[in-house]
């Protein structure tokens, strides 16, 4: 990013600390941060991911989704829900951050402290989801599953291996 021309900065202990830094800093600035867990553009951009799979000749009856945020999943599920409504749809969550996990149980936004055991998966990390990413992914997809790190390891192995 910086040989591109970006001011990068590391803040924060985790993700939603960057994210609450950055929304400071886009402040003190009159800039607005993209939440990518909270903006319908974002979303619907992602939603091109299941249009390219729904595409394809394969079939399929479900799709595991790497849950963070939420931008990612609920983009998938808008397009399955319109395109193949009998594909189910799982989001994954790292196993050490289950905010929104335990926010899909609860049907509203549920807030869990920093996690003491960091998770592989440090992109997928959040205290607590938004409110507007909550809301669509009870829209969007069927469940919300806890995943081990180790299983996540195995996963990106099986693709590095298969795919490249």
């Amino acid at each position: 990013m910086r040989q591109l021309g970006a001011e990068v900065r590391l803040e924060g202990a985790d993700m939603y600390a960057a994210k609450e830094a950055a929304r400071a800093y886009a402040e003190t600035l009159g800039a607005q941060l993209l939440d990518d867990g909270a903006h319908p553009r974002v979303v619907e951009g992602f939603g091109t991911i299941a249009r390219e799979m729904t595409a394809s000749a394969e079939e399929f009856d479900t799709i595991l989704v790497p849950l963070g945020a939420g931008a990612l999943a609920i983009g998938i599920g808008l397009w399955i829900r319109s395109e193949r409504p009998k594909v189910r749809v799982i989001g994954l969550v790292p196993e050490t951050s289950p905010a929104m996990l335990l926010s899909w149980q609860a049907g509203k936004v549920v807030t869990v402290p920093p996690a003491e055991v960091p998770t592989i998966a440090d992109g997928l990390a959040q205290r607590a989801p938004s409110a507007y990413a909550l809301e669509y992914l009870k829209q969007t997809i069927d469940d919300v599953w806890s995943v081990r790190d180790g299983a996540i390891l195995a996963g990106m192995r099986f693709c590095h291996q298969h795919y490249g």
